[in-house]
């Protein structure tokens, strides 16, 4: 099954690569190189499913579930907002090297732009990488997966997410925080 955003599916998955090159899964020089590329916005022609093969079955369950037949941004989107906190929780369970906490996407308001922003989570402030996406400003929204910004959304979805993730698990502390700060 095709997918026809590959640069949105990697910037979502390459996050997870260090977990897979620490286990042998993934070599650290394949990573690094389809990393670069999608910095440089250039085709990746490795085998996604290779190097990413839950992901990438997850996503095609999901994509045969909405009767599409391909993988779309819709899909990719579904999965690691919406999915992938299950996978995680499931694979926790057999990988205990696993970092859960850090493995969960989720949305961030940018607090202070820069080379390395300082962004606002449900779980506290934490500094991040813009390898992917550049031109933050203040109080701008994204979606953050490990330490990485995957992509910038809107301050609808980030709510729609917050509250989603909220009926989760969010720490009441975290939570307050962004509520005060949000209106949410």
């Amino acid at each position: 099954m095709k997918i026809t955003d590959r640069n949105l599916f990697l910037r979502y998955a390459i996050p997870c690569g260090d977990v897979l090159v620490k286990r042998g899964d993934l070599k650290q020089e394949t990573l690094d190189s389809v990393k670069e590329k999608v910095i440089r916005k250039e085709e990746v022609k490795e085998d996604l499913e290779e190097l990413f093969p839950i992901a990438v079955r997850m996503c095609k369950l999901l994509a045969k579930k909405s009767g599409k037949e391909a993988i779309d941004p819709e899909v990719i989107r579904q999965y690691f907002w919406h999915e992938h906190a299950r996978a995680v929780e499931w694979r926790a369970g057999i990988y205990p090297d696993l970092p859960k906490e850090e493995c969960l996407t989720c949305p961030a308001r940018v607090v202070k732009p820069g080379k390395t922003p300082l962004v606002e989570t449900p779980e506290g402030e934490k500094h991040v990488k813009t390898d992917f996406v550049q031109g933050l400003k203040k109080d701008d929204w994204v979606i953050i997966h490990y330490d990485y910004i995957v992509e910038k959304i809107s301050w609808e979805k980030a709510e729609e997410l917050l509250e989603e993730q909220s009926r989760i698990k969010v720490p009441e502390k975290s939570k307050a925080n962004i509520s005060q700060e949000t209106n949410l």
